[in-house]
């Protein structure tokens, strides 16, 4: 079976528009993410599924030899299946692009448990860290079965179309889903904000970035260490007030 991570990116973010591709120590938040997602061992291909309006993310895989497809602006179900079919992907990793932190070993220790249960129960099982949430706002991780995509695609209208596994929640208890990878202590911390919506989020992401490649330790600090080093410099959550996106919204 071939498993990619699919990374959903388009320009036309509401909130932010173009916020993947805003530099850090000029390289774009896209690229900083693919960096970290390329160090999972269980990845066949990484992918960024965008739009035909993201054109700046388009020359940019391309000029960088990055894995890329381009489908609906508002439709992300469609989206993600049609690259999944050009492809010919069996496994989907799906994370978004406004997670550049997301730790690739988490990744991994999903992706074991994802490969644990499908040898058992039939295709449709999903794994994530994120029902419920317990690891911080930011370190998103879904891993299912192209099939079981395909499937809830004939239920999902409206607004949802713009989220994919996040169906599969809402859609319970149809599809087999585990609730792994919870954080404990003070890992446990799902209100702590580390994605990217408003320019607050980037200041701290950015503030990230910085301080861990200057400890040459980026691609693979994991999510505890991020947590560290924000309970030893709090300051540095200029974002602590703002409310995140809903699945739907």
């Amino acid at each position: 079976m071939t498993t990619a991570a699919i990374i959903q990116a388009r320009m036309g973010s509401s909130r932010l528009p173009g916020k993947v591709m805003m530099e850090v120590l000029g390289k774009p938040i896209l690229q900083w993410m693919i960096d970290r997602v390329k160090q999972a061992k269980c990845l066949d291909k990484i992918i960024v599924a965008t739009t035909v309006n993201s054109q700046e993310i388009i020359y940019y895989c391309r000029d960088n030899g990055i894995d890329f497809f381009v489908g609906s602006e508002e439709d992300v179900m469609q989206r993600v299946i049609c690259c999944t079919t050009f492809y010919n992907i069996d496994t989907i990793v799906d994370v978004t692009s406004d997670c550049p932190l997301l730790d690739p070993l988490q990744i991994d220790k999903l992706h074991e448990i994802y490969k644990r249960y499908i040898t058992h129960i039939l295709y449709d099982v999903h794994v994530s860290n994120i029902n419920p949430r317990s690891w911080f706002d930011g370190s998103d991780i879904q891993i299912y079965n192209t099939e079981v995509l395909k499937e809830i695609n004939k239920r999902v209208n409206g607004s949802f179309r713009q989220h994919t596994g996040w169906n599969l929640i809402r859609l319970a208890p149809k599809f087999t889903v585990f609730k792994n990878l919870a954080a404990e202590g003070i890992y446990n911390w799902p209100g702590l904000r580390l994605t990217l919506d408003y320019k607050e989020d980037f200041e701290v992401i950015k503030t990230l970035i910085e301080h861990f490649v200057s400890q040459n330790r980026w691609e693979t600090i994991t999510v505890d260490e991020i947590v560290d080093f924000i309970l030893d410099n709090p300051q540095i959550l200029v974002n602590r007030k703002l409310q995140s996106k809903q699945p739907g919204e």
